[in-house]
Parts: structure tokens; sequence; C-alpha cells
């Protein structure tokens, strides 16, 4: 995984919570302003699996950590690839994120789902009330 700067330093973004592989997503509450009632999960091929409930957040923090310009996106890329697949390129923006919606009773399986399949590196980029990570056994520390 070659993404500029360490986990310490990506934390560093305004709203950004590093999910560590021992934790677990719990629960997920609507952020204020936000447009669509659920979240952007956000897949990297080169990086972390990032979730957000606005696409401004990913992009800022995809153009913040990107290692090189050429990896940089913008707002309408990621919006235009939201939820494609057939398209030839196979849903993915710049051959690297691959953007999908979930509504927000879904959120909590589909981002657990992605993290078992990809990087043990994920972020929460948003609102940081609206999260609430847990242990990853579901008992109580």
């Amino acid at each position: 995984m070659s993404v500029k700067g360490s986990p310490s330093q990506m934390a560093r973004f305004a709203g950004c919570i590093p999910v560590s592989p021992s934790a677990t997503l719990q629960k997920v509450v609507r952020e204020r302003r936000a447009r669509r009632t659920g979240c952007y999960i956000t897949v990297d091929r080169h990086g972390p699996i990032l979730i957000s409930q606005k696409l401004s957040h990913l992009v800022d923090f995809i153009n913040r950590t990107a290692p090189d310009p050429s990896s940089k996106i913008s707002l309408p890329a990621l919006h235009q690839i939201c939820d494609t697949s057939n398209n030839r390129v196979g849903g993915w923006a710049k051959h690297r994120y691959r953007v999908r919606f979930v509504p927000l009773e879904g959120v909590r399986e589909a981002f657990e789902a992605e993290r078992a399949q990809g990087p043990p590196v994920s972020f929460i980029l948003g609102d940081t009330e609206c999260y609430t990570l847990g242990p990853v056994d579901g008992s109580r520390g």
C-alpha cells in the first residue's frame, strides 16, 4: 500500500477517525447537512477503505493523501462513478477508486464486509460524533 504519509499524519485530517483492525463500526447517525441518508464507502486499490456521508470529505482526504498529482481526483469524478460497475472501466475512477452509496440501515454490514476483503487500514471521515466504534467481539471494554 503506497499512500503518502503515515496513518498518524492522515489522522490529522479534520474529522478523521482511524479504525483499527480490533474495532468495528457499531452505529451510524445521519450527519447534519448531509444530502442523502446513508454513507459513501470508497475502496482504494492502493490505500485504505474510506467511509463518509459526504463526497466532499472523501475528495478532500484523497487529495491530501495522494502520493502524486496523478492520483488526485475531483468531486464530479467521484459522483459520476458512484454506484456504477457496467462502464468501460468497471466502476473504478482513475482505475483506483470505487465508490458506492449505502443507506444508513446497511452501512455497518457493508463497511465491515469491505474491511474483511480489503486492507486492514480504514478511516471514517466527517462528524466524529455520528459514528460509534466498538470491539470486534461485541463485548464492552
